[in-house]
């Protein structure tokens, strides 16, 4: 069995012609070969070096010869299934051959023949195994890193337009290139980036997009753990095209108007203050150059964010200069002459007091102040001072050509307040309001204020009491008013009046309600009342509640129309109204239609704080007026004369308000009469005594009402309210005017009318209850000319428009009154009772 092991295992040998080894093992077993597998250098591979061990697997029970290229090298003592040996370092760089022999032992060389030692391993051995290796050449040592360029930077600085920085930012140049060992290049700054250096030298990376701005940016190469770094500054320039410069226009010169202003040498004690307002671009510096031209002097100052703009110029001497003021953008200019006019005010007699700095305010019809407004032919003004002497003489006059329109004198607190008309036949165009001062021991002072007056196409005439002059104590503003001790004038300045198209203080057409304190009785005055009252009810306040009344009494027959859809509407009505609950909330939902549909009766009404004010005071007069006076009213019924009151919604009169809001607006028609939600009192099974008796109930309650809102609205009115402050006063009067303008024309004893109840049933108590209803109806309501008419036009145009509106509302009135029967006027009102 050994000898056939024996075979096999020498068969390889054979049969690569190498003569089998014999050997013992010292047992007789004939000798074991394995094959001889070098793995250390391993076969093939290349190594640093240098190379002082060869170690392998496999062989035969003996020593092994290794030969490097073709010289023996070293030997081992042994061999078995792991080898090695050492020998000299093989430290040359290129290919190496490995090479291992089995010893031959001198006690059993075969056939026991002994030759020279030289062939003891060649002849009886044979080669085992054979291997290649190959030291690498070592490399060199690494180049210094190093920024040799950047591109596009010049002295430091890269800049960039924002426009191409926003897609990204290329930064590349040049460094060392190594070509073994791999070299880096890391950006950071503006964000950050890395690239590795190309074989030719150059780098590229892009740094994230930036905007505008300059950035600090450093460029750094790495070789082999050493470093070198360049840096310079990233400038983005923001290159978005300024848009068109807007043109220069100075809009106005504080205290000139049409090109003139007179002022007062000793109002230049600091130095002559030129301010005004200019057109300020946010894109381009806007400078105003002033200049007084035959003095030399001049000053420069920029335009505000407000567009307001201040300089000083140096005292000018007495007499008329020219003074310029040149406004400059991007390069364009325009330019304002005025003629100024300093007077010599140093004259003053002997032991004469001066009434100091007060101020003067212009405001509207609605108490804003007018600012660069304008006004019309027969347009309201209301001119305010404070901080005069007490009981000075005033005169206010319109200028260029002097009219005087009040002469009065200022109140005990120093202040003044005159409501005034411009005159009718006023030439459009630039005009001054000039206030002269004058008292014992004062020297005379005056303050004027700019005002333009448009064509008398947009003229409003609004008619007003012929009252030439009215004294009201005002209250000063909320800032301390100047004292009027005597002491030096103060440089003549005109405040720069808020001119916000929506001020949330503004005033609305229910802000102008006379107070207790303003009402002023005589002959002349009661005559002039008296004329205005027969005007405004026989040309429009009769024939328009003539023709409300009429429609709403008749409210069935005009909407005949639409039985069909309230047949189908009723059940769902009937639901929703069959409980007090549902009915109420219906009531309140039209209160809020009507008063915001009435809102738009102003022609001033907007979408914003003051809309929502005008709306809210007249929800709150609609609640007065209806809701509250139909529970007073029908618990009075009730308690004094046992009858049942129903209230009775016609949501059909929505269409008569939108009608009347739109004839408003269109004739500059503003009848009080407008106010109500066609809410409707009927008497259950009542007799012609009881129907009289329950419509002067009512009328005594609404007149109680409407009385006691105008006096809370006296108390609480003030020259200078908060928004809060002028939804409650605006909001009494709506009721008073509200209240007042029913009163004065339902009472009237015309068919369809209350006035016929109480008429039919006591003729002395119409006479008594009417009598006090038209005084106070001329006297507090008719002041007010928004309550009524704000129309254009001569007075023959006046006349022949309001008279076809009477002619109108008088036959429609007549059609219902003389086609309907007694009988069939009862039915219909049993009809509404029913429900």
């Amino acid at each position: 069995m050994a000898a056939l092991i024996g075979a096999l295992l020498c068969a390889p040998a054979l049969l690569a012609g190498i003569a089998p080894a014999s050997a013992h093992d010292g047992s007789g077993d004939g000798d074991h070969l394995v094959p001889v597998v070098i793995t250390s250098p391993a076969d093939g591979s290349t190594v640093p070096g240098p190379v002082s061990t060869i170690a392998g697997q496999g062989g035969p029970a003996t020593a092994l010869v290794v030969f490097v290229d073709w010289r023996p090298w070293c030997a081992t003592p042994t061999a078995g299934r792991s080898w090695s040996c050492s020998g000299s370092a093989i430290t040359a760089p290129g290919l190496h051959h490995v090479e291992v022999f089995r010893r031959a032992d001198d006690d059993h060389r075969d056939g026991g023949n002994e030759g020279d030692d030289n062939d003891w391993w060649n002849h009886d051995g044979g080669r085992l195994g054979f291997s290649t290796f190959t030291i690498a050449t070592p490399p060199p040592a690494p180049l210094a890193p190093g920024i040799r360029s950047i591109a596009n930077v010049s002295g430091g600085v890269m800049r960039v337009a924002a426009s191409a920085a926003a897609s990204g930012i290329t930064i590349s140049g040049t460094a060392v290139y190594d070509p073994h060992y791999a070299a880096s290049v890391a950006v950071s700054g503006a964000g950050s980036c890395s690239a590795g250096v190309a074989a030719n030298g150059t780098f590229s990376c892009t740094l994230p997009g930036t905007g505008p701005g300059s950035y600090p940016v450093t460029v750094r190469e790495t070789i082999a753990g050493a470093c070198a770094s360049a840096g310079f500054t990233l400038s983005v320039r923001d290159d978005t095209p300024a848009p068109t410069p807007e043109k220069p226009d100075v809009l106005s010169v504080t205290g000139a108007h049409a090109g003139v202003e007179s002022i007062s040498a000793s109002s230049e004690a600091t130095g002559l203050v030129v301010s005004g307002s200019a057109v300020y671009d946010p894109h381009y510096p806007a400078t105003v150059t002033v200049a007084l031209t035959d003095a030399g002097t001049g000053c420069t100052a920029s335009v505000a964010p407000n567009g307001t703009f201040s300089c000083t110029l140096p005292p000018a001497a007495v007499g008329v200069h020219t003074l310029t003021v040149t406004e400059t953008i991007a390069g364009v200019s325009d330019t304002e002459s005025v003629s100024l006019t300093v007077s010599d005010d140093s004259a003053h007699p002997a032991g004469l007091l001066t009434f100091g700095s007060w101020s003067l305010t212009v405001t509207d019809r609605f108490g804003a102040a007018l600012g660069s407004r304008t006004v019309a032919p027969g347009g309201t003004i209301i001119v305010n001072g404070y901080g005069v002497a007490a009981s000075a003489s005033i005169t206010i006059e319109l200028h260029s050509t002097p009219v005087v329109l009040a002469r009065l004198q200022s109140g005990s607190a120093g202040t003044f307040r005159q409501t005034s008309i411009v005159p009718a036949d006023t030439p459009a165009g630039d005009h001054t309001v000039v206030v002269r001062l004058s008292a014992p021991g004062y020297a005379d002072d005056e303050r004027d204020f700019p005002l333009t007056v448009t064509s008398p196409a947009a003229a409003v005439a609004p008619i007003a009491p012929a009252e030439t002059a009215k004294q009201v104590a005002a209250a000063p503003p909320s800032e301390p008013s100047p004292s009027a001790s005597p002491q030096a004038d103060a440089p003549k300045t005109y405040e720069v009046h808020n001119t916000a198209k929506h001020d949330p203080g503004e005033r609305t057409i229910l802000s102008q309600l006379p107070t207790l304190s303003q009402i002023q009785l005589g002959p002349p005055q009661a005559a002039a009342a008296g004329g205005i009252v027969v005007g405004l009810i026989f040309l429009i306040a009769l024939p328009a509640v003539l023709l409300e009344a009429t429609l709403r009494e008749n409210y069935e027959r005009i909407f005949r129309f639409a039985e069909p859809v309230r047949r189908v509407m009723r059940p769902l009505g009937t639901r929703i109204t069959g409980h007090r609950s549902g009915f109420w909330a219906w009531v309140a939902l039209y209160t809020v239609i009507v008063g915001f549909i009435l809102s738009f009766a102003d022609p001033n009404a907007g979408i914003d704080a003051v809309g929502l004010r005008l709306v809210l005071a007249l929800v709150t007069a609609q609640v007065v007026h209806d809701l509250v006076l139909v529970l007073i009213t029908s618990r009075l019924a009730r308690s004094s004369l046992r009858v049942t009151v129903t209230p009775v919604l016609r949501p059909g009169g929505i269409l008569f308000v939108v009608g009347g809001v739109i004839l408003t607006r269109a004739l500059g028609l503003e009848p009080g009469v407008l106010f109500g939600a066609w809410l409707v009192l009927m008497a259950l099974s009542s007799t012609g005594r009881e129907r009289g008796h329950l419509a002067l109930t009512r009328c005594i309650v609404l007149l109680t009402v409407g009385v006691a809102a105008w006096i809370w609205y006296s108390i609480l009115s003030a020259p200078y309210e908060t928004y809060w402050q002028l939804l409650g006063t605006e909001s009494l009067s709506a009721v008073m005017v509200g209240a007042m303008s029913e009163l004065v024309v339902v009472m009237l004893p015309m068919h369809f009318l209350e006035g016929h109840e109480i008429w039919e049933w006591s003729k002395k108590a119409w006479f008594a209850i009417y009598a006090v209803v038209a005084v106070i109806f001329a006297v507090v309501v008719l002041p007010q000319p928004e309550s009524w008419i704000d129309l254009t036009g001569p007075a023959i145009a006046l006349g022949a428009v309001f008279g076809s509106f009477g002619v109108l509302c008088i036959g429609v009135w007549a059609y219902f009154r003389f086609t309907t029967s007694k009988d069939a006027m009862e039915r219909e009102e049993e009809r509404d009772v029913a429900g």
